[in-house]
């Protein structure tokens, strides 16, 4: 996948030979793979290359100054795109001069200067653009329609789950929620996170229990407060692990959310060091013990839930 930083990179490509679709992508779930299935599938059939335009940050991250709300990094984003087959990705600065854009200025700077070789627009059965999403999928039609630019808007209904139209919201909550296997099951993936590896405390050394501190990222939504039976990946290499997302209230009382695995049959240096921690079953919810010794006895029983599972 190449990574354009403007429009104007693809002037020199062949007339009609890029296929357009726009959106945020977050997650990049089912519904998103099988959207962009479609696009391919349709590009490849026509010998278009497929190129996804979407936003940094996030448009709400900017609008509603959100935090605790991505599902996954832009870094994520980039490669999850690129696994899946996308040909060219555009990330366009989202600001808040961006967002009052009426949906005619969006066609006139976006579209309407690169018909020559934009062949195709798609997009989702829920598509809106423009300032506060006041264009749908008629005006986009209305609006090319009227300057007689070559473009065919197809639409595609995206996957639905069992709790009706699948959505990264819909995630979101079911994140929140703790439900991490029906995440893991709209992903179509496990949940995961790519974060460099700090240095702690150590508290977990001198139990027994060394922990990987992870750097979070406060734009990025963790899965609710509690232990998970998880999978670190570093250097290439696969490891059963026990994270746990929450406040460690047994030894602190401090509100900064803090992401940390143990990771079985495993004494490496990873410090500054990134790793991958794919969440695949919630254990139990966060406590807070009265002794130490009670953590302990607690860690063990985690340990050997998750020694059990594959």
């Amino acid at each position: 996948m190449k990574i354009i930083k403007s429009l104007e990179e693809l002037k020199t490509n062949q007339r009609n030979s890029i296929g357009l679709t726009i959106g945020n992508f977050d997650g990049v779930h089912r519904g998103h793979r099988q959207l962009l299935g479609e696009m391919m599938t349709t590009c490849k059939k026509d010998n278009k290359k497929l190129l996804v335009m979407t936003f940094v940050p996030h448009p709400l991250v900017v609008l509603n100054a959100k935090k605790n709300f991505l599902l996954n990094s832009y870094d994520e984003r980039r490669d999850l795109l690129d696994t899946i087959g996308v040909d060219y990705l555009l990330e366009e600065e989202f600001t808040r001069d961006f967002s009052i854009q009426t949906p005619e200025s969006f066609v006139k700077r976006f579209i309407e200067p690169f018909s020559d070789v934009i062949g195709n627009v798609y997009i989702g059965y829920d598509f809106a653009f423009g300032s506060n999403k006041s264009g749908n999928i008629e005006d986009l039609q209305k609006i090319v329609d009227e300057r007689n630019l070559d473009i065919n808007v197809i639409s595609f209904q995206s996957f639905k789950g069992d709790q009706g139209t699948f959505s990264s919201s819909l995630i979101r909550q079911e994140l929140t929620n703790g439900n991490i296997e029906k995440v893991n099951d709209y992903l179509g993936r496990p949940f995961s996170v790519c974060a460099l590896v700090k240095k702690g405390v150590e508290r977990g050394r001198t139990i027994g229990f060394p922990t990987a501190n992870l750097e979070v990222d406060p734009l990025r939504l963790f899965p609710k407060n509690g232990v998970y039976a998880s999978q670190v990946s570093w250097q290439g290499a696969k490891y059963k692990s026990v994270t746990n997302v929450g406040l460690n209230p047994t030894f602190e009382n401090k509100e900064d959310l803090k992401i940390e695995t143990h990771i079985l049959d495993f004494d490496e240096f990873i410090y500054g060091e990134k790793i991958k921690i794919e969440f695949l079953h919630r254990i139990r919810d966060e406590k807070k013990f009265n002794t130490v010794n009670d953590l302990i006895e607690q860690i063990q029983i985690d340990v050997a839930k998750r020694k059990e599972m594959n």
